[in-house]
């Protein structure tokens, strides 16, 4: 298993359910975590002055039953408990900014955490793994998504370290969604039939060798084809009915990450009710984070 010394959970929604406790204490034992710190962000000083007493009773009530449910989860781990002021994302991102993160987990259980995760897929400068409430662990099936990019060995090592959270291994999975519309200009040149033969062709050549050069010698992985015209709703789909873990890539940190995410890995964390783990180029470059939270000098 990979080594994350240090793990950050963002709860933004409500307490966690015991499902997204036991993923949390799974991978920081088997991932010998030291830290595994909680981050809450309520309301923004100036809003907190003139809070209702009630609402501030709410809030401590919040915070007590997480710390509980967290000390019940975590036993062997070094557990901070941070309550912090202000936006979620600018926040998370203040957090991330010297680099002592290896993960960043966010628990989901409605519209607010979803959208969260990704916009902190596209911004974070480490993996992001968003945990349903309803999440398996330790996973029997890790799902690759493979776009063929040069994340695409990221991707299938962060596959298999996740597989050793199960006691037997997970089944692996390497998976390539095709688009099957033609544009038409295309099929004047060529027939449509054989157009998309040589496109499938070609995907499970570039699945095959992707396996081959990345794979770990001797690891066992089956490799499947998809077709959609929305890949990420096509993984999401598979996810829900064959995997119990979905890894996929994010190539951007920005504004124009979307396009480059794509919008597939986007797609996917909108819909999948399964744990969906969105892999980076760790700290490869912190510089748009400190332009983005101004703190380029």
């Amino acid at each position: 298993m990979k080594r994350f010394k240090n793990i950050l959970v963002v709860v933004a929604d409500d307490v966690p359910s015991d499902s997204v406790f036991q993923w949390i204490s799974c991978l920081s034992r088997h991932a010998e975590a030291e830290a595994v710190d909680f981050a809450v962000f309520t309301a923004s000083p100036e809003e907190m002055a003139v809070e209702s007493e009630q609402a501030a009773a709410m809030r401590r009530e919040f915070m007590t039953e997480l710390g509980q449910a967290c000390a019940g989860f975590l036993e062997d781990t070094r557990l901070n408990l941070l309550e912090r002021t202000g936006e979620t994302l600018p926040g998370v991102l203040e957090m991330l900014l010297p680099g002592t993160y290896d993960l960043v987990v966010v628990p989901v259980s409605g519209r607010r955490s979803r959208q969260l995760t990704e916009r902190l897929a596209r911004k974070s400068p480490v993996g992001v793994l968003m945990v349903p409430e309803t999440a398996v662990v330790p996973p029997r099936r890790v799902v690759a998504a493979l776009d063929f990019s040069e994340l695409t060995g990221l991707v299938v090592d962060w596959a298999e370290a996740f597989a050793t959270l199960h006691p037997d291994g997970a089944e692996k999975e390497a998976v390539h969604v095709v688009d099957p519309t033609i544009p038409g200009r295309a099929t004047l040149v060529r027939e449509e039939s054989k157009l998309l033969r040589d496109i499938r062709d070609t995907a499970r050549w570039q699945l095959t060798e992707a396996l081959s050069q990345h794979a770990r010698e001797g690891s066992s992985w089956k490799s499947l084809l998809l077709e959609g015209q929305l890949p990420g709703t096509a993984l999401a789909d598979h996810a829900a009915a064959e995997a119990d873990l979905l890894v996929a890539g994010c190539h951007g940190r920005n504004a124009l990450a979307l396009a480059l995410m794509g919008s597939n890995t986007a797609d996917l964390l909108r819909e999948s009710e399964k744990p969906v783990l969105v892999v980076k180029q760790k700290n490869r470059n912190l510089g748009f984070l400190r332009q983005l939270l101004g703190k380029e000098g």
